[in-house]
């Protein structure tokens, strides 16, 4: 009987090893797939950061492109401004000089006026001093 316990423990320990074996095996598979899950895992992301990093890189560009652009449109504008006054400027100056042009030819205009106005005199006092004279030529004929 005990040889029969003895068997029996036996065939129970053997039972234990292999159940103890098939145990270390799954935890041996369970960690070597967590190992590659967390490999896996860093990869994608290592992958996704790198992508992350790229995406600002290139957003970072293209804010960089537009900002520059917004600079060229906004010094294009502040030429086209400056230009727009000096041009207004030269207007204005030009509009300042006709007016003074004006005012000189009315007075030009007055005094050829006041010029014909002194020759008609003249020329009625000259018309005058030959109707006397003729007068007093004839008289004295």
């Amino acid at each position: 009987r005990q040889r029969a316990r003895s068997k029996e423990l036996d065939v129970d320990e053997q039972r234990l090893d292999v159940q103890a074996r098939e145990l270390e095996r799954r935890a041996r598979h369970v960690h070597e797939g967590e190992e590659r899950l967390k490999a896996a895992t860093k990869a994608h992301d290592d992958n996704a950061e790198a992508q992350l990093q790229r995406l600002r890189a290139q957003a970072r560009a293209e804010v960089a492109d537009e900002k520059t652009e917004l600079q060229q449109q906004s010094l294009a504008l502040e030429r086209e401004r400056i230009q727009t006054n000096a041009e207004r400027e030269r207007f204005n100056e030009g509009a300042r000089q006709v007016e003074v042009l004006k005012r000189e030819l009315e007075d030009v205009k007055a005094a050829l006026n006041r010029a014909d106005a002194r020759c008609d005199a003249t020329r009625r006092e000259l018309e005058d001093s030959r109707q006397q004279l003729q007068l007093a030529t004839g008289m004295s004929q």
